[in-house]
């Protein structure tokens, strides 16, 4: 049994559990993942992500290219979680063009 969207939008907690999974999937810290991504969300670039996250550039380049990387199944996963968590609709898909 899969997960339903309804399942996301009802609760957050559930959109923090689909989160870390993929965060750990993709040996990502589910912590930094999901700053990087609230930060991006809001069109900050590598350098502001990278003191507001408390990372170098370099973790910060390494995130967003793991994300470009990601199977379509979990990018389209983030992309909801993002968007219900933090608001933010196409940012991943700005991502893919930097």
């Amino acid at each position: 049994m899969g997960i339903e969207l309804s399942d996301l939008v009802e609760n957050e907690e559930v959109l923090e559990d689909e989160l870390r999974s993929i965060a750990e999937k993709h040996n990502l810290n589910p912590v930094h993942l999901k700053e990087i991504v609230r930060y991006r969300s809001k069109g900050l670039k590598q350098s502001g992500i990278a003191d507001k996250v408390g990372v170098s550039r370099n973790t910060v380049r390494k995130y967003i290219s793991e994300i470009r990387e990601m199977n379509r199944s979990d990018f389209k996963k983030l992309v909801v979680i993002s968007s219900l968590l933090f608001g933010g609709m196409y940012f991943l898909y700005d991502m893919l063009k930097e």
